[in-house]
């Protein structure tokens, strides 16, 4: 949320602010320290790699920037703005507040890998809040994100406005640019812990996402496990195209992957249980574009949850899941009510909704609406076998 740079209400600012800055910098490795006591634990800053880098990738060219190992405790972790091809690897993060982030990639910040870093949050109450100067100051009191990767569109700002950074009498200005979206991130392997009762969210990417790749992560609690979003207004198409989200394990989130404002997102071969709301959570475009496949949704309030805006019916491929132990339902609906017949399958190939073939496979008692219907589902666990061993569908 925003606020007003003359009420901040509910907002803190810790001193000092940061304790390692990497600005315009190559090849630097920042390892084995211990970083505390600050806002900002580490800020790296415009250092985007040249068109050599950028056209052909490698992940031994000595110019990439690496974090590795540390151990940062603060509201903020690690914060990298418009910059590339970092390595972030091994390092312990406990976030102090409820209005940080553990690592947060900024503008227009590319093909950076974020491997193996474990992510806590220690914080009760009121989060920090941070200046942001641009042509209107803005005092941001942010939801807590263990990782969050985004291009900075917040609709609340002027169009145009501009994220600046001050290091000693320098000041470097990051306009938002709809044009330079962070693009081919991979977050990986990381291990994250958070609180539900606060709202925080384990890995995010947002606005003007392109090809994120959320993998192999494990998340426990938070209040949304993994959100695949974005923005979106009259003017400006900021929603996160062709992300993954594959091979992930959430439990105990209040959702546990949410995808909206985002098109073109793969969700595969994920688990997800304990969920108090949702395992899989699509909203608006999300009902349309995305596949959804070889989840396994297990003891979750919901296993699905069809949010919908302007949508007339769920046309996302949604097949080969395993939906069991749903506490109230497998299927829920919110927003305006869906006006034309939904199938929950793709080419023939439905879910396993915790029920035999014998016993119906899917049944009106596991929707809210005769619209939304499973066509050809299976009367057994399906998600983790091979496509040639598949069984037949009920029907």
């Amino acid at each position: 949320m925003a606020a007003n740079a003359s009420s901040p209400r509910t907002c803190n600012f810790p001193n000092p602010e940061v304790g390692v800055v990497i600005i315009r910098s190559y090849g630097v490795k920042l390892q084995n320290c211990v970083i505390e006591g600050f806002l900002f634990g580490v800020v790296v800053v415009d250092a985007k790699m040249p068109a050599d880098y950028r056209a052909h990738p490698n992940n031994d060219d000595p110019r990439r920037n690496k974090i590795l190992d540390n151990r940062i405790t603060g509201a903020e972790g690690i914060l990298v703005i418009k910059s590339d091809a970092l390595e972030i690897s091994g390092n312990e993060i406990t976030m102090t507040s409820n209005g940080g982030d553990g690592l947060r990639l900024y503008r227009d910040s590319d093909f950076n890998h974020i491997v193996n870093n474990r992510i806590t949050d220690v914080a009760t109450g009121e989060g920090y809040g941070y200046l942001v100067p641009g042509q209107l100051d803005v005092i941001l009191c942010l939801c807590a994100s263990a990782m969050f990767v985004a291009n900075g569109l917040d609709i609340t700002e002027p169009r145009g406005s501009s994220l600046s950074v001050r290091v000693g009498s320098t000041t470097i200005d990051f306009p938002w640019e709809a044009a330079n979206s962070p693009e081919d991130n991979v977050f990986e392997a990381n291990h994250i812990s958070l609180p539900r009762e606060f709202i925080t969210v384990g890995i995010t990417f947002g606005d003007g996402n392109r090809r994120p790749v959320v993998r192999s992560n494990v998340i426990q609690g938070s209040w949304i496990g993994i959100a695949a979003s974005g923005n979106f207004t009259d003017t400006v198409d900021a929603r996160s195209v062709d992300g993954i989200v594959e091979d992930n394990i959430v439990t105990d989130a209040r959702d546990g992957i949410q995808v909206i404002a985002a098109y073109n997102t793969t969700v595969r071969r994920n688990f997800v249980s304990g969920a108090a709301r949702a395992g899989i959570l699509l909203v608006e475009a999300a009902l349309a574009t995305s596949a959804v496949t070889r989840n396994t949704l297990s003891g979750n309030a919901f296993g699905f949850s069809f949010s919908n805006i302007s949508s007339t019916r769920v046309g996302a491929a949604v097949y080969l899941n395993d939906v069991t132990g749903s506490s109230v339902r497998a299927i829920r609906t919110s927003g305006p009510a869906f006006t034309q017949p939904s199938d929950l399958s793709f080419a023939g190939r439905g879910n396993y909704w915790g029920r035999t073939c014998a016993d119906g496979g899917f049944l009106a008692s596991d929707t809210p609406s005769s619209l939304i219907t499973d066509g050809h589902p299976f009367g057994q666990p399906v998600a983790s076998v091979p496509d040639a061993l598949l069984p037949a569908p009920c029907r």
